[in-house]
């Protein structure tokens, strides 16, 4: 995908030299903003889905929110694609989809109460939260998961 954009930069390049010479200023404004478009209209539709189950020990974590996450570098904070809560076995099923040109950093985090003592031996009233990175060979390239 990287390509495809350093292509059309390239190609952008040597038409807007050649514009420089035929037409004016006006159209290669036009030609430039056809040619930013057609880049952007080529953004690939990314699909990621995870499911499984939670387990406490050896007990299912019922209820727990299971959050899809698009991870992004500052500033531009981390997008939540999707939420679901884990069922009364601790099975969940979690997917969701982006347009872009580049490839996704998707996330998924758990929260939980699994463990969840504090001081003392007293629970907390927070939940845990634990965040996995999925890798990039598990993204599929369709609307599809």
């Amino acid at each position: 995908m990287q390509l495809l954009v350093l292509s059309s930069a390239l190609l952008a390049a040597s038409l807007a030299a050649a514009a420089q010479q035929s037409i004016g200023v006006r159209g290669q404004l036009i030609l430039s903003s056809a040619l930013l478009f057609s880049s952007l209209a080529s953004a690939a539709i990314q699909s990621i889905g995870v499911r499984g189950q939670l387990m406490c020990g050896d007990q299912p974590l019922s209820n727990a929110d299971v959050k899809l996450w698009l991870l992004h570098t500052f500033p531009r904070p981390d997008t939540n694609l999707a939420t679901v809560k884990t069922d009364a076995q601790g099975r969940f099923q979690v997917s969701g989809t982006d347009s872009s040109i580049f490839t996704i950093d998707p996330a998924v985090r758990f929260y939980h109460r699994c463990n969840n003592k504090g001081t003392f031996n007293i629970p907390n009233v927070c939940q845990r939260e634990s965040t996995y990175k999925i890798p990039s060979s598990y993204i599929a390239k369709s609307g599809n998961v």
